[in-house]
């Protein structure tokens, strides 16, 4: 507030009257019982006959800001009311003098947080209430005041934000980016708070996260530590997964002519992809892979939601070259199942020397593809860390690889009668 203000604060646990300056003295002993006439307005709240100098006073309360005149003695009980008095209050109480209303009957908030202001202190009315409050901006003000304080892009200045908006910010910014470590600099310089008030807000989310089974938060140490979220899914959370995949493959209504099975609404819902994506992720999270690489084409989702829970890159095999590849390494392979050559392609800028891969496909029956992108990694020096498969098929029992992970075993499609056999893969029992 200004220096010109002037105010009179509550005291004695009632309010004190306000007034204008010719009624100075008479407010000063208000509620202390040394004027009997300024004693007798406090305790009916209405100025009495004998205030003749404050009569017409105005005023209103510093919280609000809209101002709050004086009622005449004759007008009616509802008038009463509907300007805002309490209900029951009678006409008969304000004399033929103007009343001003107590605070309690008047504000909205709670008599602690109130004081009273006279009528010559008010902002004119083409002045904002925040102006007129505000302190006045020295240049050297403007330069050092705390960032939380600084003007936004809509020339306002941000507020210091809750505990409980904080909380969730930080949790949006983790689930987000899993798998990225967020430092406690650039979350206090987002949020405007202090670093160890941000400790105890990821304490918070922390501990939420693990009593609730959603993932893991974990504290990176050091200069250039911070906090991350690993979106790591419970042994229940996987069967659960898997579960519904098993259901909804069972349908008889997916087979096709030939024995074939229809799967391209599976890879094709984003849910149903994003759960799956963070199974495969805590199955190979503990491998550390750099790079997530998937042949065309229906691996393509499930390796990119894969890839997004690990936080790493995606490299897509191609059948055949493509202009904007560069330079490309490509070799053939023999097809598990069919038993025909088959050519693949990635370009050379894909997959640095010495990244650690993680194999991810839609189906393997024999399981000649998957070898064809291990040999493929030895090409570009790499080191397969994991494969993954979303489905397997029963025959042949032996695959060309050994090292691999499925989510469902196919091991039947019946044209007559219309069945499908279908089962969770048997490493989900020991999770």
């Amino acid at each position: 507030r200004r220096n010109r203000t002037r105010t009179t604060p509550w005291s004695g646990g009632r309010p004190a009257k306000p007034v204008s300056r010719a009624c100075a003295a008479r407010t000063s002993a208000c509620g202390t019982g040394s004027s009997p006439a300024a004693t007798s307005c406090c305790s009916t709240r209405t100025w009495s006959s004998n205030a003749a100098t404050c009569s017409t006073g105005w005023w209103r309360c510093a919280k609000t800001l809209s101002a709050w005149p004086g009622f005449s003695g004759s007008a009616s009980s509802s008038t009463f009311c509907s300007g805002g008095f309490r209900p029951g209050t009678s006409s008969a109480s304000c004399g033929r003098s103007w009343a001003s209303t107590a605070p309690s009957s008047r504000c909205p908030t709670r008599r602690s947080g109130l004081t009273w202001t006279s009528p010559a202190t008010w902002p004119s009315p083409r002045r904002s209430w925040a102006a007129a409050d505000a302190p006045a901006e020295t240049e050297a003000f403007r330069r050092h005041r705390p960032s939380r304080m600084r003007p936004e892009g809509n020339g306002g200045r941000s507020r210091a934000l809750r505990r409980s908006a904080r909380i969730a910010a930080v949790t949006k910014l983790l689930v987000d980016r899993p798998y990225q470590t967020i430092t406690l600099t650039h979350l206090s310089e987002l949020l405007g708070a202090a670093k160890s008030t941000l400790s105890e807000d990821i304490a918070i989310i922390r501990e939420t996260f693990a009593r609730l089974e959603l993932g893991r938060v974990e504290t990176i140490a050091g200069a250039a530590g911070g906090v991350r979220y690993a979106p790591l899914l419970s042994g229940a959370q996987m069967r659960a997964v898997v579960g519904g995949l098993v259901e909804a493959l069972s349908d008889p209504e997916r087979i096709l002519p030939g024995g074939f099975l229809y799967v391209n609404d599976i890879v094709a819902a984003p849910q149903l992809l994003a759960q799956i994506g963070e199974l495969f992720a805590t199955r190979f999270y503990d491998r550390e892979p750099d790079v997530v690489v998937t042949v065309e084409t229906r691996g393509i989702p499930i390796a990119m939601m894969t890839a997004r829970a690990l936080n790493v890159p995606l490299a897509i095999v191609r059948r055949s070259r493509r202009l904007g590849d560069g330079t490309v390494v490509t070799m053939n392979y023999v097809s598990g199942s069919a038993q025909r050559i088959e050519t693949m392609s990635l370009s050379r800028r894909a997959v640095p020397a010495g990244s650690r891969v993680l194999i991810i496909d839609d189906f393997m029956k024999a399981g000649g593809t998957a070898r064809g992108l291990v040999d493929l990694m030895g090409e570009f020096d790499a080191e397969v860390a994991g494969i993954g498969v979303l489905i397997e098929t029963a025959a042949p029992e032996e695959k060309l690889v050994d090292d691999y992970t499925s989510l469902v075993v196919l091991e039947a499609v019946r044209e007559r009668p219309r069945e499908v056999v279908v089962r969770p893969s048997a490493w989900l029992a020991g999770v």
